[in-house]
């Protein structure tokens, strides 16, 4: 049902024809004012060939865009063309990189991305060296080092680096950078780079896709980083003047991926003046709102107004453990315990920081480690394929079987997307979904095979298919393991399933970035990271701090249920500051 928007977020819908940057606090309907605009535009809409483009930092931000456009506006569907929706990315990709990064990088076709977030592939070691002791010392990756707005080379990770490394002309890294890119390919933050560098040298790109797109929403602002809100002024300066930045600086937890929250909050100043903003929380209730208020650098109280949740009376918990290996059943007990307040296991999300403490305690994790058995990474990816089409996430399967034929093909570390574009080009992109799906449904089953066995019968179905180039191996038996008596149970860890419809959500924070959850556990250690101790940065400044930043996030995803297990020592400190009894 439509619900009608605050006058806060009323003030958002109509603004038009203006820079604007709003600060939203948690919950404050942020997406539904985005979406609410996006929709209002979109029914006057009578350009045919320039759209309205929305934005935002994740994949999970953008789709609950589109997600509130259909269950609150009836937009069953985000009209693809002239418009975009999708992440910021995403966008510099599409429109300024792939289209028109050759005339900077100096390659001959259109560039293809890779490295993470779009694959595995690492060039050093396999078809580019370093050449140099020093670097092969260090343990240096190619997709580690990228270039800030001013176009220097930096390491991407922030890790300390040694007195040789001076990035010279002549250094390793920017050589082999430079081939990099003039071979035609680029990391995500490559790309960003130089997308700036082409609308900087070719401003008329600017003022086209200015033109192209004369309104831009970016959700989730506070997470661009210097060189994508260079990239959003070139485009005002080439004529955009329909530009609104959205999102909470109390939320950027993406400073390890180059986020500058301070950018955002220097066009609140320069852009935001006479605006109030969201500050009402729609999410959550008012006892979670509280426990929140303590980190948010907002002097204003949080203010809970939604009647479903406003007034739950369920008091947030602080939960203590001394040993991690007991982390699993105290999450065991608060599932229980909401189970008792009337929310099922699918509304409990447990949530922590790292990875690394989420396996100590979900379910079945101590065996839920993936084993290497795979002689190179196209093997890997074709019985990964395997794997998932039988757990019914066909999607990924598919996608995990396609890459690994484009790879077999291209005889490279990585996939080439130029391939799927040449098919499309031809026509026969249809034809080829189709074989690839056959093959996926004719590889034998995983479950209970030997490595070794199920190679050998995959390698005969591979021989007489349509992509007989494609083969599969097992790494060569040694002396401490027969690689091809293990099973293909230990191959891939459970955690690369989803959950089950019935289960409880186990994630990091970064994982459920812009999502709202019915209840929350987040498991927290002693230490943020190699930092501080928790408990001393309790009072600190959040704005200085991403570790306190982190902690906010997971709070405020939650709707009626809070909880927080943290170590047996720090429990009364965690109590005392959230205001809680212990």
């Amino acid at each position: 049902m439509k619900r009608n928007p605050s006058d806060e977020q009323r003030e958002i819908i109509k603004t038009r024809n203006t820079l604007s940057a709003i600060r939203a606090c948690p919950g404050s309907g942020k997406t539904y004012a985005v979406a609410a605009r996006l929709e209002k535009i979109l029914s006057e809409w009578n350009l045919t060939h320039q759209g309205i483009a929305a934005a935002s930092f994740t994949n999970v931000a953008w789709q609950e865009i589109e997600r509130c456009l259909r269950d609150e506006f009836g937009v069953l569907s985000f009209p693809v063309h002239p418009h975009f929706l999708g992440t910021l990315d995403s966008f510099i990709n599409s429109y300024i990189f792939l289209p028109f990064g050759h005339l900077v990088t100096g390659c001959s076709r259109r560039p293809v991305l890779t490295g993470p977030p779009h694959d595995t592939h690492e060039p050093i070691g396999r078809w580019m060296w370093w050449r140099s002791p020093v670097c092969n010392q260090k343990g240096c990756q190619l997709n580690e080092f990228s270039y800030d707005a001013d176009g220097k080379l930096i390491r991407m990770r922030h890790q300390a680096m040694g007195e040789s490394c001076q990035f010279n002309p002549q250094h390793p890294c920017v050589n082999n950078k430079r081939t990099f890119s003039k071979l035609g390919y680029a990391t995500q933050p490559d790309s960003n780079y130089f997308a700036l560098r082409v609308l900087l040298e070719y401003p008329l790109i600017a003022a086209a896709l200015a033109l192209r797109f004369p309104v831009i929403m970016v959700d989730e602002a506070q997470d661009t980083s210097a060189i994508q809100m260079r990239i959003l002024e070139r485009l005002v300066e080439g004529g955009l003047q329909d530009l609104m930045l959205i999102g909470d600086p109390d939320q950027a937890i993406y400073e390890w991926r180059d986020a500058e929250p301070h950018l955002f909050l220097e066009k609140c100043e320069a852009w935001g003046k006479g605006r109030t903003g969201l500050t009402e929380n729609w999410r959550s209730s008012q006892r979670i709102c509280d426990c929140a208020s303590h980190f948010a650098s907002s002097t204003t109280r949080m203010r809970a107004v939604n009647p479903e949740v406003a007034d739950v009376s369920f008091a947030p918990l602080v939960l203590e453990w001394e040993r991690e290996d007991k982390l699993p059943c105290l999450a065991d007990f608060y599932i229980e315990h909401c189970k008792g307040l009337g929310i099922p296991p699918s509304g409990v999300a447990v949530l922590s920081r790292s990875k690394e403490l989420l396996n100590a305690i979900k379910p079945g994790s101590a065996d839920d480690k993936s084993v290497s058995l795979w002689g190179d990474l196209i093997s890997e990816r074709v019985a990964r394929s395997r794997f998932l089409y039988e757990n019914g996430q066909y999607a990924l399967a598919f996608r995990s079987l396609e890459r690994a034929i484009l790879q077999a093909r291209s005889a490279r570390d990585t996939f080439d997307p130029m391939e799927l574009w040449k098919l499309y080009e031809s026509g026969k992109l249809a034809d080829w979904r189709g074989d690839v799906f056959e093959l996926l449904c004719s590889l034998p089953w995983t479950s209970g095979r030997a490595a070794g066995d199920w190679a050998n019968e995959a390698n005969d179905i591979l021989k007489n298919s349509r992509f007989p180039e494609l083969r599969v191996g097992v790494k060569r038996n040694s002396q401490k393991c027969r690689y091809q008596d293990l099973k293909l149970a230990g191959a891939f860890a459970q955690s690369d399933l989803l959950p089950q419809e019935n289960e409880a959500v186990y994630k990091t924070v970064h994982a459920v970035k812009g999502e709202t959850l019915d209840a929350v556990m987040l498991a927290l250690k002693k230490k943020a990271g190699q930092g501080p101790f928790y408990v001393n940065l309790l009072g600190k400044d959040i704005a200085g701090n991403e570790e306190l930043r982190i902690v906010y996030v997971a709070i405020t995803r939650a709707r009626r249920m809070l909880a927080l297990a943290v170590p047996s020592k720090a429990a009364s400190v965690w109590a005392k500051w959230l205001g809680l009894s212990k």
